[in-house]
């Protein structure tokens, strides 16, 4: 278990104690609050899901997207995993009605270091990672043990990447300066004044992840593409937390 997952553990253990919604449990702001159903209806158009399926939400939390892929799993009699750390599983039992949680395999560890064996031999038709990968210091590893869960013609939906470089494009326009402005409430002069990308890059302290950054989406494509898989960057419809800052990437296995 590397740095940034231990840090992550003790950050998400608190917040299984203290909050339910999604958007906020994924350290967002009270605006964010609420948008749950347009993250699911996002995340089920772009996996293009089917029902009597197979289905792993990786790291997924204990929040109203949850709830929603639960109440999917039922109405398309899908075979549902749900895999996250002890504390946060410990929480969805809590929060969660039991009826819903009796059909779906609940399983908890720390991926991919500390995870049951029987967890690991499977294979799923689709696989949701959403706001989680940049809780690893070694994103390259992760992803790459994800994939080869995926069975013939599965889909794996990395969600909500907070790409650094994305992010800085976004700060060091007019446009994103205006909006990061508003969002936080406060004047745009407050705000640092980046001439490009990489100056918002080197500004970042330790709380974010430097490790997910175009250099990553481009070796996803280029290594997953060269393995014989179909790698696609998504754009976030604007509605969506965020949207401005984070993209998707959907790998497709043949």
């Amino acid at each position: 278990m590397d740095k940034t997952q231990l840090d992550a553990l003790e950050k998400y253990s608190s917040l299984a104690k203290l909050v339910r919604d999604t958007s906020l449990s994924s350290g967002r702001k009270e605006v964010d609050k609420g948008k749950d159903e347009l993250i699911w209806e996002d995340v089920y158009k772009k996996l293009e899901c089917k029902p009597n399926g197979s289905f792993l939400d990786i790291g997924c939390g204990f929040g109203g997207v949850t709830e929603l892929c639960l109440e999917t799993a039922a109405k398309e009699n899908w075979k549902l995993t749900l895999f996250d750390i002890p504390s946060v599983i410990d929480a969805l039992h809590q929060h969660l009605d039991k009826n819903i949680l009796k059909n779906s395999n609940i399983f908890s560890g720390v991926y991919p270091t500390t995870t049951p064996t029987a967890f690991c031999e499977q294979k799923f038709d689709r696989i949701l990672l959403y706001s989680v990968i940049h809780y690893t210091d070694n994103p390259k590893q992760f992803i790459s043990k994800l994939v080869s869960q995926l069975a013939p013609q599965g889909k794996l939906l990395l969600g909500d990447l907070p790409n650094v470089d994305k992010k800085g494009r976004f700060l060091a326009s007019d446009f994103g300066r205006k909006f990061e402005a508003e969002y936080q409430q406060c004047n745009v002069d407050s705000l640092p004044h980046y001439q490009t990308h990489k100056g918002y890059v080197k500004s970042i302290t330790t709380q974010q992840n430097k490790a997910i950054n175009d250099e990553l989406i481009l070796w996803m494509h280029e290594h997953f593409r060269n393995s014989g898989y179909n790698v696609f960057t998504l754009p976030q419809p604007e509605h969506l937390p965020y949207s401005h800052t984070r993209e998707d990437i959907l790998i497709c296995k043949n």
